[in-house]
């Protein structure tokens, strides 16, 4: 027989609130949450022939709007996806790409000659 324990209702709340950043914190380590969403562009760099190689995916992006700089040892990678202009957004059945500017500052690595 188990002994008789006192019921408190603040316990439950704090096993529920417990229970609702577990399921946030899954949720946003995913790779599906808002977080995660944000980094654009996704970004490759290695070493091939003593040389940084850095790709970005940019795909549905005109190369003329993008904008690439180097300022000291960043690397920003700038630009615009824009919108299919003959859709119409009441149109959409379901839209996850996003559209609008977007800007990502890289650190390159020391030892990087930057004047190449």
């Amino acid at each position: 027989m188990k002994p008789l324990v006192k019921w408190s209702p603040f316990s439950e709340l704090s096993t529920i609130r417990r229970e609702i950043d577990e399921l946030f914190d899954r949720f946003f380590e995913s790779g599906w949450g808002l977080l995660h969403e944000k980094v654009f562009p996704a970004i490759d760099s290695f070493y091939k022939d003593n040389k940084l190689v850095v790709r970005a995916e940019l795909p549905g992006i005109d190369p003329k709007d993008i904008e690439v700089t180097l300022s000291g040892n960043e690397l920003t990678i700038k630009g615009e996806r824009k919108a299919e202009k003959d859709i119409r957004e009441e149109d959409y059945v379901m839209m996850e790409r996003s559209y609008g500017s977007f800007c990502r500052t890289i650190t390159l690595p020391e030892g990087v000659d930057t004047s190449k």
